[in-house]
């Protein structure tokens, strides 16, 4: 599911934005497969206070709204830059 880019020191992970799985659960699984832990293990997936909830909505199409491919949100997580871009791409960056 995730990639290394030995270049950058990114992990890259994909979410199909067509399915009905929600990105929420696509970043915790990437989050828990950087940190080498189960997603069950990962004691608050969102330590930060980011509602998974709102994650979803903020990207979820509607009847009316197309996807959002030229959205993109940026937030700190478990010592990681994490990146959710409308496209589906999840960039985990570890922070500096």
């Amino acid at each position: 599911m995730i990639q290394y880019d030995e270049d950058t020191g990114t992990y890259h992970a994909y979410h199909d934005m067509t399915s009905q799985d929600q990105l929420s659960t696509s970043v915790i699984l990437a989050l828990s497969e950087v940190l080498e832990d189960s997603p069950v293990g990962l004691q608050s997936p969102f330590d930060n206070g980011l509602d998974p909830d709102a994650l979803d909505a903020l990207f979820s199409p509607g009847p009316a709204a197309p996807l959002r491919s030229d959205l993109r949100v940026e937030f700190e997580q478990h010592g990681y830059l994490v990146t959710v871009s409308g496209d589906g791409h999840i960039r985990i960056a570890e922070q500096e």
